[in-house]
């Protein structure tokens, strides 16, 4: 797929993998998408909280500003036109970090709220397979035969979707009946009920989303002196 030349680059932060030998870079990426009215800026230091070791992030901001953050599309029911643009943008982020040498196989795209919709859509309709996708307090957005949107690969993706049973932003009921009907056709999800509110507050889930990215990693891709050029890190640095 090409990169569309006629939009603008996401403004994104690099956190390198706070260990990872001298001239060598762990090949594990993870690209965090904020919520609504929120920024890259409340996941600075995602990586002290998530705790995974050898992975390198890019905590992105959504394309429109809205209420001191960003937004990625407008309030339903006309979310339709901005979560298309929104993943346009995405995708064409994922081609610049291809271009730098991240491969899809090693990115995991995880986002909360606003940010996990838009994670679901691209586990639904990218051409390659990822490391996984992880979607955090968040429903589904189903366009009109949405079915014929779905590409091949997303039969095999690694997918979680996870809520809290005390959430008053989207009351859990939303998002369970969106599982519901990805596994009726057929998705690879796996459902997960954590008891909290909308936000990204709980250590258990924390701990959770660590073990369950950490069993999709490598670790001799992570250690081996064989992993990908420090140069690449080095380019998103001076992004």
């Amino acid at each position: 797929m090409n990169r569309s030349k006629s939009m603008k680059s996401l403004n994104y932060k690099f956190i390198p993998a706070r260990r990872f030998q001298r001239g060598v870079a762990s090949p594990y990426l993870m690209i965090v998408l904020h919520g609504r009215g929120d920024s890259s800026s409340s996941f600075s230091e995602f990586d002290l909280e998530l705790k995974i070791p050898g992975m390198n992030y890019v905590v992105v901001d959504a394309p429109r500003s809205y209420a001191g953050g960003f937004t990625w599309y407008g309030f339903p029911p006309r979310q339709a036109k901005g979560i298309q643009r929104s993943a346009l943008y995405l995708e064409n982020l994922i081609i610049e970090l291809n271009e730098m040498g991240w491969d899809s196989e090693n990115i995991f795209i995880l986002g909360h709220s606003q940010g996990a919709l838009m994670t679901s859509e691209l586990a639904m309709t990218r051409d390659e397979l990822f490391g996984g996708f992880i979607s955090i307090s968040g429903y589904v957005y189903f366009f009109e035969n949405w079915l014929k949107r779905v590409r091949p690969h997303a039969f095999h993706q690694h997918w979680l979707i996870t809520h809290g049973s005390e959430d008053l932003a989207l009351p859990i009921q939303e998002t369970e009946d969106c599982v519901a009907r990805l596994l009726k056709a057929n998705l690879p999800v796996e459902w997960k009920i954590f008891k909290k509110d909308h936000f990204l507050e709980s250590e258990v889930e924390f701990a959770f989303v660590r073990e369950w990215v950490l069993n999709r990693m490598d670790p001799l891709k992570v250690m081996s002196s064989m992993s990908y050029p420090f140069e690449m890190l080095k380019r998103l640095l001076k992004g």
